[in-house]
Formats: C-alpha cells, structure tokens, sequence
C-alpha cells in the first residue's frame, strides 16, 4: 500500500469612571461560540488537510514508538527521512532499539540509488548494500519509518478508498488528534490520528490482515529541522569493520 493545518482574539471595553463615583468592573466576555475554531467532522476534508500538510514537509525528525499486536513497543527511536518515491523511503536514518533483546541498530540511506549501510554498535560494523544487507532485520524500516510523511501522495490510497469515517477527536501524546476510519480497496483498514493544529499524523493503527496489526505513535515532531551537517551521512565510529555481508 502506498499511501502515502487560527488564533481568535478577544477583547475587552474599558468603562470611565463618574466624578466622586466608584469606577464599575467589567470581567472580559469570553467569545462567542460561532466565533471559535470549528472542529472538523468531515473524514474526506480532514484527510485532503493531511494531504496538503504532509506534501509541504521537506524532512522530518520524530520519535517512533512501533507495537505489533498490542503489547509493549517491539521498536523504538528517532528517526530522520528525508524525500521519497512512490517505491519507498528515499534518504533517511533511523536510530532504534529492538525491545526483545535490547538491540540497538542504526539504518540509513544517501539515496535509494546509494544503497543501505546498517551500523551495529555491538559488534562494531557497517553493513553496506541493497536491502538485502538487513537480513532477517528487514521490517526495521516499516517499523521506523512511516513513509507518508515524504510520499509525493502521502494519502492518495486514503482518499480514494471506498470507505472512511470519523470517529472524533482523540489524544496522542498530549496532542489533540482527529481520528479517521479508513477501510482500504485491499482487505486492509486503518485509523489515522491527525493532530487537529496542523494536520500532520501522529499515530496510526493498521489491520494488515493476516499479517497482523500494527501500531505507529509518533513523538516529538520536528518539520524541516536544522541539521549542523548532512543527517543522512552513515558517520562511522572509528574502528568498526566495513562489510558487504548481510546483518545477521
């Protein structure tokens, strides 16, 4: 599947005084209902706002906290990307930890055409190659990286599904999100959770089928940070060894 944003002002009137008179108080109207942000209900108009939101992103900084099946997060940590394609990730680096067994891997990319390097701290080497280079690790990159925030149409798949529905306004980490039903032309759904200020997702819970359900919450969202230098460069700690093997 490829799937792939008004500050109100109120004011308040002085009141003068009468000559040898006490001055009355006023306490300030609080504004009316109409004029306050409305909240959206519509799942169509809210996912077109994530549509336009997510398009203008160039890169991206987040924390990733990734569930399979309910339970504890099998993943976590932060995470950079960096333009896509419609194929996949495109630049990116994601620095997680498997909670399994504590595990703690660092992927990246220059460029789709640059291939993966994979740094593993433990055993102090760089993995370099295609994909492949992630062995049985490959769901590291699904696990990490939610690939609609560089995707040319991050929720084209979304608008055009046959069914969507709203389901109200939740939390996500503190952050007020709209919630959206959407089941997809596969037999495949999912619940997006779009925060309500700027319409960039932060959470979704996927039913692949028998593939399982996952989870995605992101945290501490940065839109295009500033970066001393390049994110995406593999930075190799002096004296780890340098192979074209696959991570075992």
């Amino acid at each position: 599947m490829y799937a792939r944003i008004a500050i109100m002002f109120a004011s308040a009137g002085l009141v003068s005084a009468a000559w040898a008179q006490p001055a009355p108080t006023t306490q300030p109207a609080s504004p009316p209902a109409a004029s306050r942000p409305a909240r959206l209900n519509d799942p169509r108009e809210i996912l077109q706002r994530a549509d336009r939101a997510t398009r203008a992103v160039d890169t991206v900084r987040y924390e990733v906290e990734f569930y399979r099946d309910g339970g504890k997060p099998l993943v976590t940590g932060t995470v950079v990307l960096g333009g896509g394609s419609r194929e996949g990730l495109d630049r990116y680096r994601m620095q997680l930890k498997r909670s399994v067994d504590d595990r703690e891997l660092i992927v990246g990319s220059q460029g789709a055409d640059r291939g993966v390097y994979v740094i593993d701290p433990k055993n102090k080497r760089v993995h370099h190659g295609g994909l492949s280079i992630l062995g049985p690790h490959g769901d590291l990159l699904f696990a990490g990286g939610v690939r609609e925030f560089v995707h040319p149409e991050p929720f084209g798949d979304e608008l055009e599904a046959p069914e969507r529905a709203f389901r109200g306004v939740t939390t996500v980490a503190g952050e007020e999100c709209y919630e959206v039903y959407v089941r997809y032309q596969t037999p495949q759904s999912a619940v997006w959770f779009f925060s309500v200020k700027d319409f960039l997702p932060r959470r979704v819970d996927r039913d692949l089928g028998p593939q399982g359900k996952t989870r995605h919450v992101i945290l501490k969202l940065e839109v295009d940070p500033r970066f001393d230098k390049n994110p995406f460069d593999a930075d190799v700690p002096e004296g780890f060894e340098k192979t074209t093997t696959p991570l075992p």
